[in-house]
């Protein structure tokens, strides 16, 4: 098998899409120590690619004269670039610094690349990580399926600031470590959300339980001015990306849609209860740490596929309002029933 000096995997989306790539990149150090690993994402992602320790060297792309030049300089004549994202401009930033090996999805820029992937019917029922290290292997015979425990999330732990930070933070709001559920009202597709009044509705139930609730994310522009039941404390914009993780490694459970909460609480370990309309289930849910799935009813979904007659996502979703209060309620009752912890 040829060795490889150097890796780059490109992934220009979400925080979540990268957390998914964890145990490619892992595997990959696991397998090949010595070989260099750089990841390249948008600055969002980038305090939180920095304190992953199987990467090397983490870079952040906006475009920018300055960010071009200096990846062609960074990365010039290096061996490999595996592009999971389709952007057109980085894919030609990676043939100007004459990256020997550019592998990815042709898209529009099938130019820039030396060697094609393409996606297959299989690949929207599994699990994306899979899909992923599948698609590496066809394209270096570089197999990290084979390890032990491959498919393990990362998330970065705390620093003693930030845990102290969240520590008083849980402290001034009557948290208890493992006595609490954590929600997340948004993804970064609001046609993956959950109504705000059937969230509303659940707290209210939760709260009959005398469960208590922490809402994590960033600070809306849509769900502001929203009066909360008395078991619900809104954590919004009051953490950074590593403090979010820990404050999900110390819940119960955590119910959400399809998101990036769901791929932290798999690095976790935390049980999950899952809400799917346009996202395949078995390409995005943790089967590890899934408790519950509860889908959309909704004949035309799933309709987020990556291949065959893929609808995207409607202008007008109705999906995610099939699914009930009642029907995630039965799960979360279910859950405290099992576990005899709680």
């Amino acid at each position: 098998m040829k060795k490889y000096n150097d890796i780059i995997i490109s992934r220009l989306m979400g925080i979540g899409d990268t957390i998914m790539l964890t145990p490619l990149l892992q595997g990959i150090k696991r397998l090949y120590p010595d070989t260099k690993i750089t990841m390249v994402t948008e600055y969002h992602t980038l305090p939180l690619t920095k304190r992953m320790p199987f990467i090397d060297q983490a870079l952040a792309f906006d475009k920018k004269l300055h960010d071009e030049w200096y990846f062609i300089k960074n990365l010039w004549r290096k061996d490999l670039v595996y592009c999971v994202d389709t952007s057109y401009r980085i894919s030609l930033i990676y043939a100007l610094a004459m990256i020997k090996e550019r592998i990815g999805f042709p898209h529009k820029r099938g130019m820039y690349l030396t060697k094609y992937l393409q996606y297959e019917p299989w690949m929207d029922n599994a699990y994306e990580p899979f899909v992923h290290a599948v698609l590496f292997k066809q394209a270096t015979g570089i197999d990290v399926t084979k390890l032990d425990n491959w498919d393990k999330f990362y998330y970065p732990e705390v620093n003693r600031d930030e845990k102290s930070n969240m520590d008083n933070l849980m402290r001034l709001n009557g948290l208890k470590q493992h006595n609490y559920i954590v929600c997340s009202l948004e993804s970064d597709t609001w046609q993956k959300d959950w109504p705000i009044d059937k969230w509303l509705e659940l707290f209210n139930k939760l709260n009959s339980l005398r469960k208590k609730v922490v809402i994590l994310g960033i600070k809306s522009k849509r769900l502001n001015d929203i009066k909360f039941p008395d078991n619900v404390i809104d954590f919004r914009g009051e953490t950074n990306l590593i403090e979010m993780g820990y404050i999900v490694k110390n819940a119960n459970l955590l119910i959400a849609v399809s998101s990036l909460f769901v791929h932290v609480a798999n690095a976790f370990n935390i049980p999950i209860i899952g809400l799917y309309g346009p996202q395949p289930v078995i390409r995005d849910a943790p089967p590890k740490n899934t408790f519950a799935l509860i889908k959309t009813t909704a004949e035309c979904a799933p309709c987020d596929l990556l291949i065959g007659p893929s609808r995207g996502h409607c202008d007008a979703p109705f999906c995610m309002n099939s699914i009930t209060v009642d029907d995630v309620f039965k799960e979360v009752e279910r859950f405290f029933a099992e576990d005899e912890k709680f």
